[in-house]
């Protein structure tokens, strides 16, 4: 068996493809959601959108909140670069 020697610089990634038995548009709702992972973490507090913005867009920014006993709290700062409504969240 010959072993795969991956490296970060040379930015590896994954694929992966689901299929989900839901409506495109409640899989829209959960996908844009920027409030709904801290209901299932504990250490990402929520986030909230910037400069005005309510809802997703490109362009939009928003700031998420996180917190861990071990390094503390911080900040991060998201711009949606990729965005088709119903379809592309990035």
């Amino acid at each position: 068996m010959e072993l795969l020697e991956l490296h970060y610089s040379d930015c590896p990634t994954v694929e992966v493809t689901v299929t989900i038995a839901a409506s495109p548009d409640a899989v829209w709702a959960v996908v844009s959601d920027i409030q709904l992972p801290a209901r299932f973490s504990s250490e990402f507090l929520g986030a909230e959108w910037l400069d005005g913005v309510t809802a997703p867009a490109r362009g939009a920014r928003f700031v998420g909140r996180n917190n861990h006993p071990a390094i503390g709290a911080w900040e991060t700062t998201s711009t949606i670069c990729d965005f088709e409504p119903g379809r592309r969240f990035g």
